[in-house]
């Protein structure tokens, strides 16, 4: 694919930007900030939920959180990009964060008031994501707006980067913070991550680009204008699918497969789970961070290949005699993840026209929801019937074979354009 070229960025010059020169950016320098401390209140908050719910209500609880928490991202997650393309993107993260964070405060006032319950932390949970469909396709949507077009990958990567090491650094700092404070306290320190972000983004200096007020039509019209937006363009729509249908592959095998392969298949417990998955976090930050000094002309191309790479990595992950080569399998695939992301979300920037980009990144992490939701009762079916080993084989050879075709017809479309 001598098309698709992948080059160290260098400086202004020559049309690209290295990480230096981005975070002496003082707009794109503010947001990283703020978001990089909210979400490590964020990791800090999802695990002490889980963890207060189990002590609360057991297992089915948990269970009850998990789907009040993903039922918003499915219901409402196409309307959030109506409104973060409708409204002024900076405001609707200022709504966004204020609401989150005035939601995570109801556990520590329920618990000192003495009458914290399951449905409690389930509703913290439903409003979190509620309140999370506005907020993320604005931000991402407003970063063009703050970095230079050749800046969108290294820009894209760091963000990656530190949402990536919040989700494995958070129940880390967890174990760590309980030490000195209860519980419910973990939901205050996340309120007041909130409230920095609140802060940094008040300063961001952002003015809405001015375009002739369209004529205003409902709700419903302006989410599928979005997903007119997507379905004409193949560079859009078709690495859109292929992540979809990676999703439920990928993602179904890692969150059922791979438990039953530590357990059953190479016989260890709970913390050779943990090293594994400690080491697939591990890959995807530094994958973000490699991607990020790297220029990617053809993105489309990018995105499918990775999906192509994470497959053929993780085909033989169920063949491993031991966890040690599985932890190695897990970390190069955690790095190739960043290929299959990071391009991807450079792309909708890039390709999408300005007035829609919120309604296609809502369309777009909408399908991510969507397929996360159908991935676990898919593999769970095929292990009714497959055994370990055969299921890895299968989901990652269907993943390769969808990113190989989804690469070769963004190759030409590319190539040609």
């Amino acid at each position: 694919m001598r098309h698709m070229k992948l080059a160290p960025q260098r400086a202004h010059a020559s049309g690209s930007a290295g990480y230096a020169e981005l975070l002496r950016q003082r707009d794109f320098a503010l947001l990283l900030g703020g978001q990089t401390v909210s979400r490590l209140g964020d990791g800090l908050q999802i695990a002490a939920l889980a963890w207060l719910t189990l002590q609360l209500g057991g297992a089915g609880a948990v269970t009850l959180t998990a789907f009040a928490a993903s039922v918003p991202s499915l219901a409402f997650g196409l309307f959030g990009g109506v409104y973060a393309d409708r409204w002024d993107r900076r405001r609707v993260m200022l709504f966004s964060d204020t609401a989150r964070g005035l939601a995570v405060l109801i556990v520590p006032l329920a618990a000192a008031a003495g009458v914290l319950s399951v449905w409690q932390l389930a509703l913290v949970a439903a409003l979190l994501a509620s309140f999370g469909t506005l907020g993320d396709p604005a931000r991402t949507a407003l970063l063009p707006a703050l970095v230079r077009r050749d800046q969108l990958t290294a820009a894209n990567a760091l963000t990656g980067a530190t949402l990536q090491a919040s989700l494995w650094l958070g129940p880390a700092f967890l174990g760590l913070l309980l030490r000195f404070v209860a519980m419910k306290d973990v939901f205050t320190i996340d309120a007041g991550s909130f409230a920095v972000a609140l802060f940094t983004t008040l300063l961001i200096y952002y003015r809405r680009p001015q375009a002739a007020a369209p004529r205003r039509r409902s709700v419903l019209a302006e989410a599928a204008e979005g997903l007119g937006a997507v379905r004409g363009d193949l560079l859009l729509w078709l690495p859109t699918v292929v992540f979809a249908l990676g999703i439920v592959f990928a993602a179904g095998v890692r969150q059922v497969a791979l438990p039953v392969l530590v357990r059953d298949r190479l016989h260890q417990n709970a913390q050779a789970f943990g090293l594994m998955l400690g080491a697939a976090g591990v890959g995807e930050v530094l994958g973000n961070v490699l991607i990020g000094r790297v220029a990617i002309h053809a993105q489309g191309t990018a995105t499918t290949l990775g999906w192509l790479l994470l497959g053929l990595l993780r085909a033989p992950l169920g063949l491993v005699p031991a966890w040690q080569p599985g932890a190695a399998l897990l970390f190069a695939t955690g790095g190739v993840s960043a290929l299959t992301d990071v391009p991807m979300i450079s792309l909708m920037q890039q390709r999408s026209p300005e007035a829609q980009l919120g309604r296609v990144l809502a369309l777009w992490r909408t399908l991510i929801y969507g397929s996360g939701a159908i991935a676990a009762p898919f593999v769970g079916a095929l292990l009714s019937v497959l055994p370990v080993e055969a299921v890895f084989a299968v989901c990652g050879l269907l993943t390769a074979a969808i990113g190989g075709g989804g690469a070769l017809v963004c190759w030409k479309k590319e190539r040609g354009a």
